[in-house]
């Protein structure tokens, strides 16, 4: 992982503290069902034991059945998060929230055998599931991700010159020389581009993993 990214493991480190210290506190100075209101009519703290998925789904399921799927399903977010590039900075973010919140409730569920939920939304009689800062991180993270794969990176690749592989020729986080508009690169400037390219691996991004 380039130097840079780093920068993402203090906020992964951190968002697991706060989902794990906000659990213990919660448990530690409510009963189980026990309620204190925050936002009268909208917001209250209610302490839940969910031994079902994120917002209370699938209850019935067993405790090794859920391991199971949480295991597999950060293994494969740990997968794209190896194969994003260094221009997918968003997707990157994303995916940070995703494994700290889906670490944060394996970690429950490992310890415990349920999941500790606390924040409830209601409004009159009508309350959504309530959750965990690591449902928030997951939620916030799947945005992120989606955001950056549907939005942003189709306009990088309308911009910039890709070769017959699909493979980025040039780096979208550096500038293009102002004379060049990358709609109007010919075929003949993008195989002389993608010579260039393989004759200078250091400086380019063609398979270049975070």
């Amino acid at each position: 992982m380039k130097k840079r990214y780093l920068t993402l493991l203090p906020t992964f480190v951190g968002l697991l503290a706060l989902d794990l210290w906000t659990k213990s506190l919660i448990s530690e100075h409510f009963r189980l069902g026990q309620s204190k209101p925050v936002i009268d009519g909208f917001l209250q703290l209610t302490l839940v034991h969910n031994y079902g998925a994120a917002f209370g789904i699938g209850q019935k399921w067993s405790t090794l059945a859920f391991m199971g799927i949480s295991v597999v399903a950060t293994s494969v977010v740990v997968y794209l998060f190896l194969q994003l590039k260094a221009w997918e900075k968003l997707s990157a973010w994303g995916l940070t929230f995703i494994l700290a919140g889906a670490l944060g409730n394996i970690v429950d569920r490992i310890r415990l055998g349920y999941v500790v939920d606390f924040v409830d939304v209601y409004y009159k009689t009508y309350h959504w599931y309530v959750f965990n800062i690591a449902d928030s991180c997951i939620t916030i993270g799947a945005i992120l991700f989606g955001i950056d794969v549907f939005f942003i990176q189709p306009k990088i690749q309308h911009n910039f010159p890709w070769d017959a592989t699909k493979k980025m020729i040039v780096d979208p986080t550096e500038k293009l020389p102002t004379s060049v508009d990358p709609n109007e690169v010919s075929d003949e400037n993008l195989q002389d581009a993608s010579h260039d390219h393989e004759s200078s691996e250091p400086t380019a991004l063609k398979d270049q993993n975070i």
